[in-house]
């Protein structure tokens, strides 16, 4: 898969920090309504990077990353884009600013076309780089070209996650947040999809991606973090992560 298929976005802010890293999450608090999910917890995501999140079920994983995106509410922490804040900024705001995220579930358009999905994500595309950001996006994911005028309702599950991150792509964010992209995927799609998620960061994004297949995101990634109970319980190389037994009782053993 080739690293050069895309090309981050520059970081649109306008008070961003030389050096600073794509997204850094410092203490966060979160949840939905009065009821606190997210303890604290702290991440940072530099260009490049595939960060892994990972844990046992409700363990706090989506919420994190929905709060990042601010679609879970805020209590307390900070998120910085490129060292701007950006905490509790709603997220047409976030796209705007560079920052992709593509949900689990409910994440196509079922009854438009491929194309007509992918033209909602070039929306906001100056018209004359259209083509080539559609050229770049067949060319990671290229059995999206040959299903371009199927309807997504028709696709697999598989596919509708490449659709769903290729729509995500178009406006080249320098920040993808991936939540769960391969539940309940067979391990050969699953195995795919994480080259693509490989391939992605190694164009210069920077990738967060929730994941419950512990054990093969552990293989693709730069830093892992392993939430339990809402806190952040172990971080560190997916190499040593998978070596610590502790994470393999409470979360690898889990894994499927």
């Amino acid at each position: 898969m080739a690293a050069t298929a895309l090309k981050a976005a520059a970081s649109q802010g306008t008070g961003t920090t030389a050096g600073a890293p794509a997204l850094l999450v410092e203490g966060l608090h979160a949840g939905y309504g009065k009821v606190q999910i997210v303890h604290g917890v702290s991440l940072t995501a530099e260009r490049g990077q595939v960060v892994v999140v990972l844990g046992p079920n409700g363990s706090g994983k989506s919420t994190f990353v929905k709060a990042v995106y601010g679609l879970a509410d805020q209590f307390a922490g900070s998120v910085k884009h490129f060292g701007e804040e950006i905490s509790r900024t709603a997220p047409e705001v976030l796209a705007r600013r560079g920052i992709g995220y593509v949900p689990q579930r409910d994440n196509v358009f079922v009854t438009l076309t491929v194309q007509e999905n992918l033209d909602v994500g070039l929306a906001p595309v100056p018209r004359a780089e259209r083509r080539e950001r559609l050229e770049r996006v067949f060319e990671l994911f290229p059995l999206l070209y040959e299903r371009r005028k199927q309807p997504a309702g028709t696709l697999s599950g598989g596919e509708r996650q490449m659709l769903a991150m290729a729509r995500a792509l178009l406006p080249q964010p320098s920040v993808l947040l991936l939540d769960e992209p391969t539940a309940a995927l067979a391990s050969k799609v699953t195995a795919h999809l994480f080259q693509i998620v490989r391939s992605i960061a190694d164009s210069g994004v920077a990738v967060v991606l929730v994941e419950q297949n512990a054990r093969q995101a552990l293989q693709i990634c730069d830093w892992a973090y392993v939430l339990i109970n809402g806190q952040v319980a172990f971080e560190g190389k997916g190499r040593d992560i998978a070596g610590n037994q502790e994470v393999v009782r409470q979360v690898l053993g889990e894994a499927r």
